[in-house]
């Protein structure tokens, strides 16, 4: 009558060997969840630049209006001073 049964000591040696590798499968979810977390933040960080720069290139169309707008006032100014100069100091 021979039955095969494992010994109690190979039982308990497949059951230290298994922790090992149950702490770093548990290691790696947790890591894999943290990895997780970091890429859903990535995304969004994304999406946010992505409306930032719409805005700013907005922003620099606008700045870019107010400094023509700025530049030609500014010619126009100095172009009704001198017209005014020359008409004041010509003798007719």
């Amino acid at each position: 009558m021979s039955t095969h049964t494992k010994p109690i000591s190979a039982s308990h040696s497949n059951s230290t060997t298994s922790t090992p590798k149950q702490r770093h499968l548990a290691h790696l979810a947790t890591r894999l969840a943290e990895l997780s977390i970091q890429t859903d933040r990535l995304a969004s960080l994304c999406k946010i630049h992505a409306r930032q720069s719409t805005d700013q290139r907005e922003l620099a169309i606008y700045y870019g209006s107010m400094l023509m707008a700025t530049t030609r006032v500014f010619n126009l100014d100095d172009t009704n001073e001198s017209e005014s100069e020359e008409e004041g100091s010509s003798p007719n």
